[in-house]
């Protein structure tokens, strides 16, 4: 168990069916942040496949996102009205 990291998880569906899971990570400021998420990722997925996105600017490297089975999600094509807020 990694103590000082911790997790926020949530299913994703495709109405009422389980499809996949997203996973967000948040350690504390340990001295090496990569090699400290590297592990926690790797403990998490257990070898699972998956994908993991690290901020892409690496302002907050104790932050990793880490989801599974994006090819089944029911993807639409993006328009004006699609925002984050």
């Amino acid at each position: 168990m990694i103590e000082d990291v911790e997790i926020y998880e949530q299913i994703m569906y495709d109405g009422e069916t389980p499809i996949g899971k997203i996973a967000l990570l948040v350690g504390t400021k340990v001295s090496n942040p990569i090699e400290h998420m590297d592990k926690a990722v790797k403990q998490y997925v257990n070898g699972a496949k998956h994908n993991q996105f690290i901020e892409i600017h690496l302002d907050n490297p104790w932050t990793r996102m880490v989801t599974n089975n994006l090819q089944n999600l029911p993807f639409k094509k993006l328009s004006e009205d699609d925002t984050l807020e």
